[in-house]
């Protein structure tokens, strides 16, 4: 029987869940889908689409979720399997970080000391007990005041420098999650439109995808003033519009 047969349903999907490689795949899954998100017009009406694809491109389109992608059950299941993977990637670290902090190795054996990628010897003459002194006063010119231990015949130095850096995965999973959040919030219960206004003219609604009106939540949006500057070879350079947001009379 295989280890992977011996761990049992919940242990390997604990371990799917905690896998970089699932991060890294949902990653690259939906930075492949935001293109096409970003290249395809979104919540555009029928017309629209029919101008700029043939009806069978676009009935394939409509039927993969492509035109309103964002707010797609299988884009937001995306989203939602990411959020699972960072709190179960984050929990995972959370034992040994703690570890770390709490009951630091303070004390190396000759194995872990040859295994380290990182190690360096060097020798001096003298008994241990000459450089008791002198040692931790080096090593706090680059590192925290070191801890000493006794192991006789040895003394073993521990020291740290940047020891709260460890926290830094945290940080950036939780600001993950938190946009994630938000994205997933606007899904629901956000939504974006568009409205043509004339200069000098408000309006109190706008337009959302398919043709749908919205009704502004107690506020209108009026245009003082609409400009547009060119380039010397008579491209668009700036669109400028001066706004005003109207709440009853002010």
């Amino acid at each position: 029987m295989s280890k992977k047969e011996e761990k049992g349903f919940f242990p390997s999907l604990w371990d799917l869940f905690s896998s970089l490689r699932l991060t890294i795949a949902l990653l690259i899954i939906l930075a492949i889908t935001s293109i096409f998100g970003t290249v395809i017009p979104q919540n555009a009406s029928p017309e629209e689409y029919l101008r700029a694809y043939k009806l069978s491109t676009y009935r394939i389109l409509n039927i993969l979720g492509f035109l309103d992608m964002y707010h797609t059950k299988w884009f937001l299941f995306l989203l939602g399997l990411l959020s699972l993977n960072l709190v179960a990637c984050s929990w995972k670290r959370l034992g040994s970080t703690w570890k770390f902090f709490s009951d630091p190795t303070v004390q190396l054996r000759e194995d872990q000391w040859q295994s380290m990628a990182l190690s360096r010897k060097f020798s001096r003459k003298g008994s241990p007990q000459q450089f008791l002194a002198e040692f931790p006063e080096i090593l706090s010119r680059v590192f925290s005041r070191p801890r000493v231990s006794e192991s006789a015949p040895s003394f073993h130095f521990f020291a740290e420098k940047g020891r709260y850096s460890r926290l830094g995965v945290f940080f950036i999973h939780l600001s993950v999650l938190v946009i994630l959040a938000g994205a997933l919030i606007g899904s629901f219960y956000g939504y974006r439109g568009n409205v043509n206004i004339t200069e000098g003219q408000a309006a109190d609604r706008l337009f959302i995808k398919r043709g749908q009106e919205v009704r502004l939540p107690g506020f209108m949006v009026k245009l003082e003033k609409f400009s547009v500057s060119f380039y010397p070879t008579g491209a668009p350079k700036e669109f400028k519009s001066n706004l005003t947001i109207l709440e009853g009379n002010r």
